[in-house]
């Protein structure tokens, strides 16, 4: 259906039922990543808890440190739904190109952040045990974090056209991937080398490889079928430049002060000994878990948001975001009620 602007107005009422349909797959989704973290977690503590702890704190730091460039490229989410809704889908791809060049122009700037943060975490008091497995673990992931870019520039693409299927299936195949790679290098099996917390890290590269791979191969199979040139889209877009760099950095800057915060605290904990790193790093896992289904109704919430904007619906879009807020806070009240009459 078409509005006298020429924009569409996609089949939907921006209720409950839309949004956990987009939703629901990003849930998914992000309890992959969950998983990977958890079993890469698992392997390790077979080794011993500073492995555990060091992952923790070594996984958190490379993220803490990606936050602000993931944040800012998130917005491209609310972009592209917008474009999208508006009718102007062949803009889309245009909007990615954008959050490529953002991506890329970031990573040196991450490897310029690996000594600092050696630095850091030699005066931040954490056991030595722990210290001298936390280095190589960090910087295994920080020299892989363009993979990490990468991956929010394709899922702001699929999350803004409301394809999120293609990023589930995309985080279940890295999981898969990541377990048995990890399995086989932390442990040495199958005749390969026993790289311990390395093999960990060099099993989440793997796992990022091929999530992103799907992705780009998705993307690419979506413009054919769009007829979308993308010598025409991979060009320097001044305007949508602007308009994710603008709007997006208060985004950035949010989540790096939040996952800064975290981070110090985190690391506050760790600094009390390696039995305390311990428990603070299972307590952790599961309050990831728990954060999980929020994360993936808020970018429900974007993308559903955008596109009714874009449509010239602002209407639908309010009522988007109200149907969030309910969704959000039955959950939160939810998961509180579990965690305080069903302690483990």
């Amino acid at each position: 259906m078409e509005t006298n602007s020429g924009s569409v107005v996609h089949s939907g009422s921006g209720g409950v039922r839309e949004m956990i349909a987009i939703a629901l797959p990003m849930v998914v989704s992000n309890g992959c990543d969950t998983l990977m973290l958890f079993t890469d977690r698992l392997f390790l503590s077979r080794l011993g808890p500073e492995y555990m702890s060091a992952a923790m704190g070594g996984g958190m730091s490379a993220f803490m440190l990606l936050s602000f460039f993931i944040g800012l490229l998130a917005y491209s989410t609310a972009v592209t739904a917008k474009y999208f809704g508006a009718g102007r889908s062949e803009l889309c791809p245009s909007v990615t190109y954008q959050a490529l060049l953002i991506a890329v122009a970031a990573y040196p700037l991450m490897l310029l952040t690996i000594y600092p943060a050696h630095r850091i975490f030699a005066v931040s008091g954490i056991a030595h045990e722990q210290f001298v497995q936390q280095i190589p673990y960090f910087d295994i992931l920080m020299y892989g974090a363009i993979l990490g870019l990468l991956r929010s520039v394709f899922a702001g693409f699929f999350s803004g056209i409301g394809r999120t299927q293609v990023i589930m299936f995309s985080s279940f195949m890295a999981l898969l991937v990541n377990a048995v790679t990890s399995y086989v290098l932390v442990f040495g099996k199958f005749g390969f080398p026993m790289l311990g917390i390395s093999g960990a890290a060099y099993g989440t590269l793997v796992g990022s490889v091929v999530m992103n791979g799907i992705m780009a191969y998705a993307y690419m199979k979506y413009n054919r079928k769009s007829r979308v040139s993308l010598r025409k889209t991979c060009v320097f877009n001044k305007a949508i430049f602007k308009e994710i760099t603008v709007f997006g950095f208060p985004a950035g800057i949010e989540m790096l002060l939040s996952m800064s915060a975290f981070t110090f605290m985190v690391f506050m904990f760790h600094a009390r000994g390696l039995e305390t790193a311990s428990a603070v790093t299972t307590v952790f896992n599961w309050d990831h878990a728990a954060y999980v289904p929020l994360m993936g109704l808020e970018i429900s919430v974007t993308s559903l948001f955008g596109r009714y904007l874009g449509a010239g619906r602002p209407d639908i879009a309010k009522k988007a975001l109200k149907s969030g807020l309910k969704t959000g806070a039955f959950y939160s009240i939810g998961i509180s009620v579990f965690f305080v009459f069903t302690p483990l």
